[in-house]
């Protein structure tokens, strides 16, 4: 009874802390990504498991709605901006194709085609930017997040151990728990 007394004493030591570390963890995550982009090379990003922005869905989020990957990390005026731009070029594009149809009888001129189709390609290039940006927005972020745990972290192992004693009797087995807790 005292083990599993001892066992569950030592669960509840390891929930407040973690607990502690979270509340920490809140209160300094918020740095941006233009503050953290000068600290972290994107190429240097390596997957963890426990990564909290995914970067292959930050891609796709931002292929789908551009700028909605870099919101989804947690940048949402950078998220606002690649969708705006996004508007502003289709909405360029299609009111000189409408402009130059209403001056000249319904029917488009060839420059107001031009320039259409290059406000067209240009969106299309900003929503190509969005996802690339989007992924490396997701790995800095993620990389920022790695450090803070690698800082604020300990590890908590727990362990079967068995060793022999001498007793009045002569050397006798035993049994027990080895903690080891690391900072």
């Amino acid at each position: 009874m005292k083990k599993i007394i001892t066992i569950f004493l030592a669960l509840f030591c390891f929930q407040a802390a973690f607990a502690q570390y979270r509340d920490d963890y809140k209160d300094i995550k918020d740095r941006s990504y233009k503050e953290l982009k000068s600290e972290y090379n994107y190429k240097d990003y390596e997957k963890t498991i426990v990564d909290r922005y995914s970067t292959g869905w930050s891609g796709i989020a931002s292929f789908v709605i551009p700028g909605l990957g870099q919101m989804v990390c947690g940048e949402f005026t950078r998220g606002l901006s690649f969708l705006g731009g996004h508007f502003a070029g289709l909405m360029l594009a299609q009111g000189v194709i409408t402009t130059s149809a209403a001056n000249n009888g319904g029917v488009a001129t060839d420059g107001a085609a031009v320039v259409a189709l290059a406000a067209v390609t240009g969106t299309l290039a900003l929503d190509i930017c969005s996802i690339v940006d989007a992924v490396r927005v997701a790995k800095v972020k993620n990389m920022y997040i790695q450090d803070l745990r690698r800082m604020y972290s300990f590890d908590v192992k727990l362990a079967p151990s068995f060793d022999v004693v001498n007793s009045g009797d002569g050397l006798k087995p035993t049994a027990g728990m080895t903690l080891a807790v690391s900072f």
